[in-house]
């Protein structure tokens, strides 16, 4: 014998119809009825007015269209026609909800079409998917990052290599032996790039940490051949929030000032705001870069100058909401700056 109990006989039809719809309107997910030919909206759960900010009345004031801000109505009534044609029982599309106070947000939205007594009407059940687009953006730009250290790290490896290469011809035709001395730092260097890209395979996992604006100067000057260069550093009380990538632009960004900057002797860093945002400045004092190539120099590829290394640190910036220029006067010496989001920075 079944002991299983049908629900509706349990509790009558009329007592199980509003329990249903007890749940229905407590749901945390938004759930819509509206009317097929006109779009204005019947019904919307707690949910829905709870997400989108609006009153009962104001809602049934409204259209589906108000919500959906990249749909016109024809283009709603087109994607819908199958299911009021009977051609498809569910459309199932991802939209974008604008909320009473202009804020958007990303949302599933399951669609079918049912009857409201004798009169056809559309079902919506709308899930808020605005995480999951935050963590499916965030791996995608784990990838790219992902990709972007080992072309970099590649670009920084070969030219540890060249250096050995060019030590090791001097030792052959009769050098100095200082220059063992040199080639073991240039290992050095090889095996430090390769410690950082192996620690950059966590990527993803939470890894990043508020660094200060001098400590960052520090890890991405370290090991370079700074012995006749200055670096003055004014921006105490900034910390920035940083993964090893922002340290491989500043590390080729000073770079760039002691291979091409024709006897650079100083380096200043500083910071100033630019409305909610920081400005972080990086400036030598060397011969600087011509008008006509301040925008080149950050293609792949461009010239003998900056070879690979400024289109890398531009592509790291960005991928990370940052972004990056050279404004400096030429004949006076470089100076790069990097405007960095409010959500990356803090004073202490």
């Amino acid at each position: 014998m079944s002991t299983a109990t049908n629900v509706t006989d349990e509790l009558g039809e009329k007592e199980s119809g509003s329990w249903l719809g007890t749940i229905v309107d407590q749901s945390v997910n938004e759930v819509y009825i509206f009317d097929p030919e006109t779009l204005e909206f019947i019904y919307a759960n707690k949910g829905a007015l709870e997400n989108t900010g609006y009153t009962m009345e104001e809602m049934l004031g409204l259209r589906v269209i108000d919500l959906k801000p990249k749909f016109t109505p024809d283009q709603f009534n087109k994607m819908m026609a199958p299911l009021k044609e009977g051609l498809k029982e569910q459309l199932v599309f991802e939209a974008s909800h604008r909320r009473k106070d202009g804020s958007t947000y990303d949302v599933e939205v399951r669609m079918q079409r049912t009857r409201k007594g004798k009169r056809p009407v559309m079902l919506s059940m709308v899930m808020d998917i605005t995480r999951r687009k935050q963590l499916v953006r965030a791996l995608n730009l784990a990838n790219k990052k992902l990709e972007l250290m080992g072309r970099v790290t590649r670009h920084d490896i070969l030219n540890q290599l060249s250096l050995i290469m060019g030590y090791g011809t001097l030792l052959e035709d009769g050098g100095n032996t200082s220059y063992i001395g040199k080639i073991m730092d240039a290992a050095k260097e090889i095996d430090r790039q390769l410690r950082v890209q192996r620690e950059y395979e966590t990527l993803g996992t939470g890894t990043k940490e508020w660094i200060s604006l001098d400590g960052l100067v520090e890890r991405g000057s370290s090991g370079l051949p700074l012995e006749d260069i200055d670096i003055d550093i004014q921006g105490d009380g900034i910390d920035i929030l940083a993964d090893p990538l922002i340290e491989k632009a500043i590390r080729n960004i000073i770079m760039n000032s002691i291979q091409h900057g024709d006897s650079v002797r100083r380096i200043r860093v500083g910071a100033h705001h630019k409305g909610e945002d920081i400005v972080l400045r990086l400036e030598d004092d060397g011969v600087g870069i011509p008008q006509k190539e301040k925008e080149l120099i950050f293609n792949h590829g461009y010239g003998n100058r900056t070879g690979m290394g400024l289109f890398l640190i531009r592509q790291i910036l960005e991928a990370d909401g940052m972004s990056i220029v050279e404004d400096g006067i030429e004949g006076e010496g470089c100076r790069f700056q990097i405007v960095v989001p409010r959500s990356r920075w803090r004073r202490v």
